[in-house]
């Protein structure tokens, strides 16, 4: 660990590549979260037969009605209340200042939809045609190419990640080397031909591949799922919430086994210390151990070593193994919360559960479907990384 946070500190040193990777990330789950958005209108036009203009000139109808009506509720609370200024029922003045803070909040809410409803019909109505067919085989365009610049991205992030680590560990090899070439004789035996063998190959090219997953996979994957739980919660923030009651119970879960896994690896660094050790003083004593007919004694020391490999190895399989069913069991687990909530609030036209609000109004099948797409990325994610 020391050596990856030494290797970390050295990669700074090529941070006008590291900036453009991350750069590369951030364009990526903006894509990313942007193609999944796109699907909402593709669903809503398929479910229904009118245009996305005259869907949503229709909601900004229904948003007009719906305001004009809660503006005149605000101004009969406000008379109600000025009513009451002079009368001592302090209970009755509590009640309606309470209903009027509520309904000038979904006023305010009312307020920003109906803008929201306005804008998207203005864009829709100047660059989108009229037709829904025409209309979805130009958003699934869009979509193609959006792909083709996100995976365009990622090939970008990934030469510039994998320049820097192998930049780095080119340099860590020729330290490495040019310092064993300086050794004085007790030093050199204290850490032996295969320990330096070892650290110039496999602890080299671990490193390379920590660096890459490092500021690669780690920053990539984690604005990806950022970027579609914020998607998510546009959709709806309180079921985004009761979706991820399961989530501190998929984090403890990855944390245990990542640290096992993590574990058995520096296990696995040992023993291929040890691993080469073993050959190099068989092979390149070969003519020793032949005059003394050491044979078979060199190959029970191969036989434990490659027992003690096997044997570590097959740990790394089992909690590797292990970890996927039990991550992939609390993901579907979030994923059938979901789905269940949603279709409470679909099939019952229902804003709440359990008397806990959920949304503000009943739920749609497009909505539903979206915040699927958005919601079931991190648990999905979460089970396929392991």
């Amino acid at each position: 660990m020391k050596n990856f946070r030494r290797a970390v500190r050295e990669s700074l040193h090529h941070w006008p590549a590291i900036v453009l990777a991350t750069l590369c990330s951030v364009l990526v789950a903006f894509l990313w979260s942007a193609n999944i958005g796109a699907l909402f209108p593709v669903i809503q036009l398929t479910l229904g037969s009118d245009s996305l203009q005259t869907s949503l000139a229709r909601n900004v109808t229904v948003a007009n009605a719906e305001l004009v009506s809660l503006t005149d509720e605000v101004k009969n609370l406000e008379q109600s209340l000025a009513a009451l200024e002079a009368a001592p029922d302090a209970e009755a003045r509590s009640d309606i200042e309470k209903k009027l803070a509520a309904t000038k909040q979904r006023l305010t809410r009312q307020q920003k939809s109906l803008a929201w409803d306005e804008r998207m019909l203005g864009w829709a109505n100047a660059y989108l045609p009229q037709d829904p067919f025409q209309t979805i085989c130009w958003i699934m365009g869009v979509l193609i190419v959006s792909t083709l610049v996100k995976h365009l991205l990622m090939l970008a992030n990934e030469l510039l990640i994998g320049s820097v680590s192998t930049s780095i560990v080119r340099s860590l090899r020729l330290r490495i080397f040019e310092k064993s070439l300086q050794l004085d004789r007790p030093t050199y035996q204290a850490y032996g031909t295969s320990g330096l063998l070892a650290t110039i190959t496999y602890s080299a090219e671990a490193l390379s591949i920590g660096l890459i997953n490092f500021f690669g996979a780690a920053v990539r994957e984690p604005l990806r799922i950022v970027a579609c739980l914020i998607g998510a919660s546009f959709v709806c923030w309180r079921l985004l919430l009761l979706s991820l009651i399961l989530a501190p119970l998929l984090v403890v879960i990855v944390t245990f086994f990542n640290r096992r896994i993590r574990a058995i690896a520096s296990m696995i660094l040992g023993r291929n210390a040890g691993f080469h050790e073993v050959i190099l003083e068989a092979l390149s004593n070969i003519m020793t151990v032949q005059a003394y007919s050491m044979e078979r004694q060199e190959g029970e020391r191969f036989q434990t070593c490659t027992k003690d490999m096997r044997k570590v190895s097959m740990s790394m399989i089992f909690y590797t193994g292990l970890s996927k069913p039990f991550t992939e069991l609390v993901g579907v687990g979030m994923i059938a919360l979901t789905v269940c909530a949603g279709s409470y609030l679909i099939v019952n036209q229902q804003t709440h559960i359990f008397s806990i609000k959920i949304s503000d109004q009943p739920m749609t099948v497009e909505k539903l479907f979206v915040f699927l797409d958005c919601s079931s990325v991190p648990a999905i994610h979460c089970a396929s990384c392991q």
